[in-house]
């Protein structure tokens, strides 16, 4: 500004000061605040244990020299679980220095990834138990980073560190005469022989122990001393004898938390769930044996990191847009506001454009789906509980509660999904969780929650442009690709009406088109009708009389003789290379079904578990005034003709070799409906691959005979029951029908 005119300059006016002070007091906070920090908390440590010498003040004050980790391994698992912690959590961004001790001769034909540091201890080998190694870490910390961190750590090469959580603790840390660890005693057995007075524990070395700068200082001097004094063969132990002989320090009485032990699996496995409240709060891990898993874990983490930081993202832009709404005097008159903001134009909606909730239970997973009586998938429980157990945290916060509410308060449960949106969910918490005063209000509290989905992100990469050719593409048929014979077998059990139906069908479907394929009907007499065998086996003769082409045959299974032994007695009868194609008599399938299992299966490497579209009962519904629904063809995929069952291992196409692979070959004989649920395991244990997908061309027809009250389990007969029609379609009969739909209404 020009001050002939009579103005003030900006270098004279108070902003100029005011900038200034903001300046210099942001400078201070950034620059000089840390520092005196450091200092305060290096006179704090001075002044809880007299030391013979000062100690040397620490060279920087940043995360990066916050802690130095030593990692006990051998030239063993150098490549695996060294390997995998140096990739996971010993990574760049721990808040410290990672460092792998090993024996001398480490590196002699032990393979380990660029950048991992190994320091060979002199005169250390790999013989248990691993004393000397601790002492002469210890050792090599205190005589080279002493005055470079504030906190050594030493932690075994199966153990799992958190490093942000780690970070966060020892800030917390206001002492310095304490050994941090789980506290130990040693076992029942070994109680009075460890050379512990009642009153001593030690830090036991599998969790991990934390040393403050101010222990080891004093113990590095004495360990060789220590060394010369041992009075078991557990080097945890010694270690404790030791900090307490030269430090006066003892362990704390941390018991699990923060370190958590994995008691579930004595091998070192995390194969189970990781939703743990224990392990959410932890800060190391112990054992994970296995490096496979110590990924897991890093994945799982970083998940749980990525969870936080996006939280309070939301948290803040909500904050952003909540002070908006006030500059521009803007309010809203509740929470449900906000939450009905988001448009249900692109998610399932309701006749009135409403978007529908969804009851949640144990039992019922969703009126949308189209298998009936579905649980929720376990995947999806497992995002559920996630879910909620993050929301109730929140409330628990929130409320101050001296515990946190748990997924099994929740009395009532609705969900929806908003597309491109989020899942929405309201639910009730009794009261009485915050609530426990005699005289304070009951009942229940309604909470609405959102689980926005991510911002969707775009990436346009480029690919190489295609060759074009003049050659016209060649016209690829199904009886082009392969003509593999397929050898279908099929076992018997009765039921000669739906024989009869599948008889037709094959024959229009295979045996007209010329497919190459063959039929083996496994018959077994079925107790309530022996003449059944012998017409079946009639009927297949001339069936084979009449198409020479196709090889048709008949076994008819020994007396006694269960389903399982007597496929498995026709499978003997094929070679180890035929394809085989294990199906039902309910199996109805055409010549893309055999095509798919020609493609999908490969011989020692993959076998075909088709998923079969499942028919309902056609002609069950029909009213009480004639009329009757219009009958849906077998193409129809839609939720009134069928639905897609998930458990359903009713077909198998494989090798002879292969099938052998599996042990038994389980199946109800009762057409119940429940079929050998362990295929895929089995497979699984033989190291064959599983290709499972929905095969459009094979259907399982609905067998009315399976319903019967006479079968024993409820189980069974209440699962058979849920599958003769949809759930709309049912709704439509009940409201046709006049007196079911005023059953139990009086007349005036």
């Amino acid at each position: 500004m020009n001050p002939n005119k009579g103005g003030t300059s900006f270098y004279d006016s108070p902003r100029f000061f005011l900038v200034g002070a903001f300046a210099g007091f942001l400078s201070a906070t950034v620059l000089i605040a840390p520092r005196l920090f450091c200092s305060d908390r290096i006179r704090q440590s001075h002044a809880l244990i007299k030391l013979e010498t000062p100690i040397g003040p620490l060279r920087y004050c940043t995360d990066q020299n916050l802690v130095f980790v030593g990692v006990m391994t051998s030239n063993e698992f150098l490549s695996s679980r060294a390997a995998a912690a140096y990739s996971t959590w010993g990574d760049k961004n721990f808040p410290g220095k990672v460092v792998f001790f090993a024996p001398e001769d480490a590196g002699n034909g032990a393979v380990h990834p660029p950048g991992l540091e190994v320091v060979p201890l002199k005169g250390v080998d790999d013989v248990y138990p691993p004393q000397k190694k601790a002492f002469l870490m210890l050792k090599y910390m205190h005589d080279r980073y002493l005055n470079n961190y504030r906190f050594f750590m030493r932690v075994d090469d199966d153990s799992y560190l958190r490093g942000d959580e780690l970070a966060e603790f020892l800030h917390s840390v206001k002492t310095s005469n304490l050994v941090i660890g789980s506290a130990g005693w040693g076992q029942p057995k070994e109680l009075g022989k460890l050379g512990l007075r009642p009153d001593e524990n030690y830090c036991q070395g599998g969790p991990g122990m934390i040393v403050p700068r101010d222990v080891l200082r004093l113990t590095g001097p004495k360990i060789k001393t220590c060394v010369k004094d041992l009075y078991s063969i557990h080097e945890d132990v010694e270690l404790g004898r030791c900090f307490k002989s030269a430090a006066n320090a003892s362990c704390t009485l941390a018991y699990e938390k923060p370190f958590y032990q994995n008691y579930r699996d004595y091998k070192g496995c995390f194969n189970h769930s990781l939703d743990d409240d224990g392990i959410a709060e932890s800060i190391t891990l112990h054992p994970v044996k296995t490096p496979s898993y110590v990924y897991r874990l890093y994945q799982h983490f970083n998940v749980l990191k990525s969870k936080k930081l996006y939280s309070r993202l939301q948290g803040l832009s909500r904050d952003i847009l909540a002070m908006k709404n006030l500059l521009l005097a803007k309010s809203r008159t509740g929470f449900f506001d906000v939450f009905e903001a988001y448009s249900c134009s692109r998610g399932r909606r309701s006749a009135d454009g409403v978007c529908p909730w969804v009851f949640l239970s144990d039992d019922r997973y969703s009126p949308y789906a189209s298998d009936p009586k579905l649980r929720k998938p376990r995947d999806e429980r497992i995002a559920e509980n996630a879910t909620l157990k993050q929301i109730l945290g929140a409330i628990s916060s929130h409320r101050h509660l001296g515990e946190k509410a748990k997924t099994t308060d929740i009395r009532l449960l609705y969900s929806r999904l908003v597309q491109l949106q989020g899942l929405d969910y309201i639910f009730t918490l009794p009261k009485t969780i915050w609530n426990k005063r005699p005289g304070d209000a009951k009942g229940f509290s309604q909470f609405y929650a959102r689980r926005p989905f991510l911002q969707t992100e775009m990436a346009v990469e480029s690919r190489p442009k295609l060759a074009l050719t003049s050659e016209p593409y060649a016209e690829i048929t199904v009886n082009s690709i392969d003509r593999t014979r397929v050898n279908i077998i099929v076992a018997l059990v009765g039921k000669y009406a739906t024989f009869l139906e599948f008889v037709k069908t094959f024959e229009d479907r295979i045996v007209k088109t010329k497919q190459n394929v063959s039929l083996l009907l496994v018959v077994l007499r079925d107790p309530r009708n022996g003449a059944t065998a012998d017409k079946v086996i009639s009927d297949i003769e001339v069936l084979g009389r009449k198409y020479r082409d196709t090889p048709l045959a008949t076994v008819l299974a020994e007396d006694g003789a269960s389903r399982e032994e007597a496929i498995r007695s026709a499978i003997q009868s094929f070679g180890d290379d035929d394809l085989l194609f294990l199906s039902d008599v309910e199996m109805d399938f055409d010549a893309s079904t055999l095509q798919r299992i020609r493609l999908n299966t490969k011989l020692g490497e993959r076998v075909y578990l088709p998923i079969s579209f499942s028919e309902f009962d056609q002609n069950s519904l029909s009213g009480t005034d004639g009329s009757s629904r219009k009958k849906r063809t077998v193409r129809a995929f839609d939720a009134e003709a069928g639905y897609w069952p998930r458990h359903s291992f009713r077909t198998l196409s494989c090798y002879k070799l292969d099938c052998l692979r599996t042990g038994d070959l389980k199946s109800d004989a009762n057409g119940t409906g429940l079929d050998d649920s362990d295929v895929p395991e089995k497979f699984s244990m033989s190291e064959i691959n599983i290709l499972r997908s929905a095969d459009v061309g094979l259907t399982q027809r609905y067998n009315p005979a399976s319903c019967k009250t006479s079968i024993n389990k409820t189980h069974q007969r209440d699962t058979c029951f849920a599958t003769i029609s949809s759930t709309e379609t049912l709704s439509e009969y009940v409201y046709r029908t006049s007196a079911i739909l005023n059953r139990g209404q009086s007349t005036r």
